[in-house]
């Protein structure tokens, strides 16, 4: 009897603590897979608009976490300012806003009191981000990363290299009941795609995706290590605890 309690108590330990092992790394590959297509599409955003590199230096920042004052002072010096992409340049303490008003593309840089405004021309963006596009998916060559700009209805207007195997699943996205806006994983059982997505000015959809092949294969390796593993803790578990009722 005591040899049975003993196994069940360590057995549970065991995979109690496995399980929280398995989870934290699934949170943490996923919580990386989505700060990566933020940043994708923060910086697809900020060259639509401005036609050109964001700082080296730089850190991407959702619009909502600008901190209330940089807010106030943009909208303070033009009202009806809707923001698209931010960056923050902490050693400066400083805030890169490109958005849009009344049609015209326009960057915001506030600098502690300062703050100047550089206006853009509008320009035929299609072609423009299909250069970026295959530029960045050749920078994601470990990690496919798949870049789309779609109509409201889904018609794909122009990719990065875009295999026609993950084409259903960018179908399948748009008959969800859900608001196309934010994050959305989408599986048919042989492929998985994790979505960024996010509206540009026009209206037109920015589609950030990755391939989540290599997470899930990673996880069900160490799944399978987790599962051996409990195989040879239980039958040490058996041994040990078979001496310890003995004394």
């Amino acid at each position: 009897r005591l040899t049975k309690y003993y196994v069940g108590i360590f057995t549970l330990l065991w995979i109690g603590s496995m399980l929280l092992v398995y989870q934290s790394q699934s949170h943490f590959q996923m919580k990386n897979a989505k700060r990566s297509l933020f940043f994708l599409a923060n910086e697809c955003q900020f060259e639509l608009i401005c036609h050109k590199e964001g700082p080296v230096d730089a850190i991407a920042t959702p619009i909502e976490n600008l901190p209330e004052h940089c807010k106030k002072k943009i909208q303070d010096a033009l009202k009806g300012f809707v923001p698209y992409a931010a960056y923050y340049i902490k050693e400066h303490v400083r805030y890169l806003v490109a958005g849009i008003h009344d049609g015209v593309p326009m960057l915001f840089t506030v600098d502690g009191k300062e703050l100047s405004i550089e206006r853009y021309p509008k320009q035929e963006y299609l072609e423009f981000l299909h250069g970026e596009f295959n530029e960045e998916a050749y920078g994601q060559w470990q990690n496919p990363i798949l870049l789309i700009v779609t109509g409201p209805d889904g018609k794909i207007l122009t990719t990065s290299f875009f295999d026609s195997v993950f084409r259903p699943l960018v179908e399948k996205l748009f008959h969800l009941d859900e608001p196309l806006e934010g994050y959305r994983r989408i599986s048919d059982g042989k492929n998985s795609l994790l979505f960024f997505i996010s509206r540009l000015y026009d209206g037109n959809l920015l589609l950030v995706a990755q391939n989540m092949e290599k997470n899930d294969a990673h996880l069900r390796h160490l799944l399978g290590i987790l599962g051996c593993s409990l195989v040879v803790f239980i039958v040490a578990g058996v041994c040990l605890a078979f001496l310890l009722a003995q004394k």
